[in-house]
């Protein structure tokens, strides 16, 4: 079994959005048809946004060792979005 180390953080991104939701995803998931780069840089910053305004219960933590990405099509995101998410969690 896998033991957390104290202070350290696990971290997951769900991205609700994919191309067309399957008849047999229980996930929550949204169809978008038009996915552009504004709409993507929006999620990434309403991600950013929502950790800065919780980040009073998170100054202990001392290390994120983790970031997952799940969703929804996590993948619709551009590389340039999950480095932008990953470096932004580095800090």
């Amino acid at each position: 079994m896998l033991v957390r180390q104290p202070n350290t953080l696990g971290i997951y991104i769900h991205y609700p959005y994919c191309l067309q939701k399957c008849h047999y995803c229980d996930f929550f998931s949204e169809p978008i048809s038009n996915r552009t780069e504004d709409f993507n840089d929006s999620f990434v910053e309403s991600i950013q946004s929502e950790f800065i305004s919780r980040y009073n219960d998170f100054s202990h933590i001392e290390v994120v060792d983790s970031i997952f990405f799940g969703g929804g099509t996590a993948s619709l995101l551009s590389t340039k979005h999950i480095h932008n998410l990953i470096d932004f969690f580095r800090q």
